[in-house]
């Protein structure tokens, strides 16, 4: 007897494990929000007709917070035995804006304004646009960013001309000497052997795609005209002409669910449904991966004056402890074959430093390290205080000739909750040529 009943136990369990095994979605409810239910549709990772698990809540909120747009998000499964089929019940609060947005900073003694036009979700695709304008004395810089959660385009163009001073030991300063209330002079920071201004005009065309959810790769052109005025001692670089140059970039990165106020969206609440199910859940990885590769070919098959190859990689890692406080290590590697003087990787912020120097070191292969602790000081409820200290090494090296770069450097920023644009102070203090740089910038770096 306990037999029988133990066998029909047991079918009665197969049958039922059977039969949740089969539910399926039968449909897929949208409501409440502003973008196109065909973006929703395509992100959630599952549709109509799909085998149902408890597990796809979770995997399509995930899909979905990557969108970046949404103020509200819920969802719910209803089950319906008697046809062994489930509906989704999904309510999605969404928006956009349009925003202009100026920025300021003074660094090396130049003054530079930037203008920001940036939007997000006004076509509602779930898209971001950004037209990017740079202004100062050297120069002006367009640049147009189109990207949604699969592809990307930018395109613009970087005109400068600066006035650079080489030195006996091998260094370069760009710096604006004598601008702006700026006391020092070119020779302070060695014998100068040279001095040219040096012209640039850059346009740019990149087109890229997500390969997985964290991963994307980007090929572009750019076409880089360079010339020089020479100035009143030595003489100037000899790479005058034009570099045709063939772009590959792969890169990947960990977004970290609550950053610093640094999205524009969260302004209008976009984006803001994350973070809630974040301090909701308390689910959060406390570390945040970065790194990118990227080759650059210059060739006679792109008709460029000068052939050359370059090729660059660069790891990072953040490590938050509680709130905001983290710390920052990261290494940029960068290297070439028969690299022009204008192409050739330098020891500064551009190729990987964290502080800013007057000088910098030029060559075949370079490295550049920094690691940095930041930390909150003080928080009221418009904004907070912070303060961030950072050890730079950098090494340069052409041939048998070496050039080692170490320096170290304090930022103290004010971020506003509800603004993205900090501003703050920082300097940088340079082990090798004993001085002091300061930045100053109302959104940009410091």
């Amino acid at each position: 007897m306990n037999k029988r009943i133990l066998l029909c136990a047991a079918l009665m369990a197969a049958c039922a494990t059977s039969s949740l095994a089969q539910l399926t979605i039968e449909s897929i409810r949208i409501s409440g929000n502003r973008v196109k239910e065909s973006v929703i549709r395509k992100n959630l990772g599952f549709k109509e007709g799909d085998i149902w698990n408890d597990d796809l809540i979770n995997t399509g909120k995930k899909n979905l917070f990557r969108l970046k747009i949404f103020k509200e998000l819920s969802m719910a499964a209803k089950v319906s035995p008697s046809s062994s089929t489930v509906t989704v019940d999904i309510a999605a609060k969404d928006g956009w804006f349009l925003l202009p947005i100026p920025m300021t900073s003074v660094q090396g003694g130049e003054q530079r304004f930037i203008l920001l036009l940036t939007s997000q979700n006004i076509c509602r695709t779930a898209e971001r646009m950004t037209l990017f304008n740079s202004f100062k004395e050297g120069g002006v810089s367009s640049l147009f960013i189109f990207s949604n959660k699969d592809y990307s385009l930018t395109f613009g163009e970087r005109n400068t001309s600066v006035t650079e001073y080489a030195y006996a030991d091998g260094g370069l300063s760009d710096k604006t000497f004598n601008k702006n209330g700026a006391s020092e002079k070119p020779e302070d920071f060695g014998t100068v052997t040279a001095e040219y201004t040096q012209e640039t005009a850059e346009p740019l065309l990149m087109a890229g795609m997500s390969v997985t959810d964290r991963i994307k790769a980007s090929a572009g052109v750019q076409s880089t005209r360079v010339s020089y005025r020479q100035g009143s001692i030595g003489a100037a670089p000899g790479d005058n002409g034009i570099m045709n140059t063939l772009i590959l970039r792969l890169n990947a990165e960990e977004i970290d669910t609550i950053k610093d106020a640094d999205s524009v969206g969260r302004m209008f609440g976009l984006g803001m449904a994350e973070v809630k199910e974040v301090i909701r859940t308390g689910k959060r990885d406390p570390s945040v991966w970065l790194w990118s590769m990227q080759l650059e070919n210059s060739g006679a098959a792109v008709s460029s004056d000068f052939p050359y190859t370059k090729v660059s990689a660069a790891l990072a890692r953040k490590t938050v402890f509680s709130w905001r406080n983290a710390l920052t290590a990261s290494t940029r590697m960068t290297g070439g074959t028969s690299l022009p003087p204008s192409q050739m990787p330098a020891t500064n912020q551009q190729d990987g430093l964290r502080g800013y120097y007057a000088r910098e070191f030029k060559g075949d292969r370079v490295i550049n390290s920094y690691i940095s602790y930041a930390q909150p000081i003080h928080m009221t409820m418009t904004g907070y205080f912070s303060v961030e200290s950072f050890f730079d090494w950098g090494v340069c090296m052409t041939d048998a000739v070496r050039h080692d770069r170490t320096g170290a450097g304090l930022t103290v920023s004010y971020r506003f909750w509800r603004f993205p644009l900090p501003i703050g102070v920082g300097y940088t203090y340079s082990f090798d040529d004993l001085n002091w740089q300061a930045v100053f910038s109302i959104g940009g770096r410091f």
